[in-house]
């Protein structure tokens, strides 16, 4: 009895301590790609912006993304050795392609070098019907097949819809792919070294390195809430993703800070937002249907102008507010009768 109860303590404990791990153990970057590219992880290995433009996330949210037009925008990472881990590593991101035609779909490249396959780089080829090919480089000196390790996943991403993608790599037998929390399989190929070599060059979000066959290649799409992390994620932790957003911790701080009230609530004609914290400040307020459909976009100031939804249908509508000088946004459900 007595080690039997033993056994049951140890078990409590360990899974006490394994429940216990955060998602943010092991966070080396958090790009929200809200319009800028900060790093939110508390590294600081902020980007620098080339070209790419804030774009509207899969909720339809006014600059909560990033687009990349395919000819030449990217964002250049800094050169810091936190971007260039050891297995294993984990990263992830949301994605929605404008063309499957593009040469090469390129989300990130941990490196750039000319024709050297260096650092890990992730993509979506023509060459491969839209799938998600994940890679790493060995070093060796060229950009050949025997220099790499990839893997090309089984499920096809379509254009104008956004996916949520996680790549794990152990190492380069171990590699997976999730499109929308579901593990895809996929086929592996290169003969390169089974762990990943870097050299002293800045990596990119929306390019990967020209080589002897290619130039330079870039994303033509948007993407939206890249992080990278230096471990393996669980099945359990990518499943977070597809019920919201489990990063946005500074999003959370901001808004119990602030908090936005919209009165009255339900209304008939007309309804006014104030933010505690940030009185008589300008606001733009996006009002949506539950659709998506935006109905109305106006500037107004905290707890002063008045929004008239008189010409609106009854229902329950979205507003998203967002402060003019300041990160801080908060969406709002109100009922128009």
């Amino acid at each position: 009895m007595k080690a039997l109860y033993l056994t049951i303590l140890s078990t409590i404990l360990f899974t006490a301590l394994t429940s216990a791990q955060e998602i943010t153990d092991g966070l080396i970057c958090y790009y929200p790609l809200n319009g800028t590219a900060e790093d939110l992880s508390g590294n600081d290995l902020h980007g620098t912006i080339s070209g790419a433009e804030a774009a509207p996330d899969r909720f339809d949210t006014p600059s909560s993304a990033m687009y990349f037009d395919g000819i030449d925008d990217e964002i250049t990472l800094p050169n810091d050795p936190l971007l260039k881990p050891d297995f294993p590593l984990t990263i992830a991101f949301w994605i929605k392609l404008e063309s499957q035609m593009q040469l090469e779909n390129r989300i990130i490249a941990t490196e750039h070098d000319y024709n050297n396959y260096t650092g890990v780089w992730i993509g979506v080829s023509a060459a491969n019907s839209g799938k998600i090919s994940l890679n790493f480089g060995d070093n060796s000196g060229n950009a050949s097949a025997s220099n790499r390790r990839s893997k090309v996943s089984d499920t096809e991403l379509e254009v104008g819809i956004w996916y949520h993608i996680v790549c794990v790599i152990t190492n380069g037998l171990d590699m997976n792919i999730y499109v929308d929390c579901h593990e895809t399989g996929g086929v592996y190929s290169g003969s390169g070294g089974m762990e990943v070599q870097y050299i002293n060059e800045p990596g990119a979000i929306g390019s990967i390195p020209a080589n002897s066959e290619f130039p330079t290649t870039y994303q033509w799409g948007t993407i939206d809430e890249l992080a990278m992390w230096d471990r393996a994620l669980t099945e359990d932790e990518i499943l977070q993703f597809c019920s919201g957003n489990p990063l946005a911790v500074e999003e959370s701080v901001q808004r119990i800070e602030y908090s936005a009230v919209l009165y009255p609530n339900p209304s008939h004609s007309s309804f006014r937002i104030s933010v505690k914290g940030l009185e008589n400040d300008s606001f733009r307020v996006v009002l949506q249907e539950q659709s998506g459909r935006i109905v109305k976009d106006v500037n107004v100031r905290s707890g002063v102008d008045s929004i008239d939804i008189s010409d609106l249908a009854q229902g329950t509508y979205i507003a998203t507010i967002l402060h003019s000088d300041s990160e801080f946004s908060d969406t709002v459900i109100f009922i128009k009768q």
